[in-house]
């Protein structure tokens, strides 16, 4: 893919209450946002494109520019963040719907997808966090961590684990390729 004409990551002081509209009433806009995250009481907006158009939003939007932009972006892609390396706690992923209320749990967070995907860092029990998931329109996983003995995908309907064992028997019938990696069951 070619270059970016411009590309530009603005940074503002904002707290988790705050930052769940603030994400995604930019992410509503006609503007050349590319990403959009929370960690550590900042929230990040990468604007990308068009110079002219990545100036006037710069300008109209307000904020600090980070001159480490796209080192900071490379980091949160390849999980090289801080958040991710700097702590042996559990890491937890949550892919919800995007304007849902943050699961009402103390700890460590890092939003992602501008609130889609939530990142949290502390000891929990698979059981109690897929109740959270799904009153955020979601699902949970241990990702990193914690009691890796027992499922660490959140639970899926009786029809989803059909579906799920006739596909993995269709391409593995002998089940010889990573059993019970995904699900104990499958």
């Amino acid at each position: 893919m070619p270059s970016l004409a411009a590309s530009v990551t603005l940074v503002q002081d904002m707290a988790l209450e705050e930052v769940l509209h603030y994400m995604n009433s930019r992410a509503k806009e006609p503007k050349p946002i590319t990403g959009a995250c929370w960690v550590d009481g900042k929230v990040y907006l990468r604007l990308a494109g068009a110079k002219s158009a990545v100036e006037a939003t710069a300008e109209k939007w307000g904020g600090k520019v980070m001159e480490s932009g796209e080192a900071f972006w490379r980091s949160v892609q390849d999980m090289q963040h801080e958040f991710f390396t700097g702590n042996d706690a559990p890491l937890w992923r949550f892919s919800v719907n995007s304007t849902a209320a943050n699961p009402a749990i103390e700890g460590k967070w890092f939003l992602d997808w501008a609130g889609s995907q939530r990142w949290f860092r502390g000891a929990a029990e698979l059981a109690d966090m897929e109740p959270l998931a799904r009153t955020a329109g979601g699902q949970v996983s241990l990702f990193r961590g914690g009691d890796r003995s027992g499922e660490v995908m959140h639970s899926q309907p009786r029809a989803l684990k059909t579906i799920q064992s006739r596909v993995k028997h269709s391409f593995d019938p002998d089940g010889i390729f990573n059993p019970g990696r995904l699900y104990s069951w499958l």
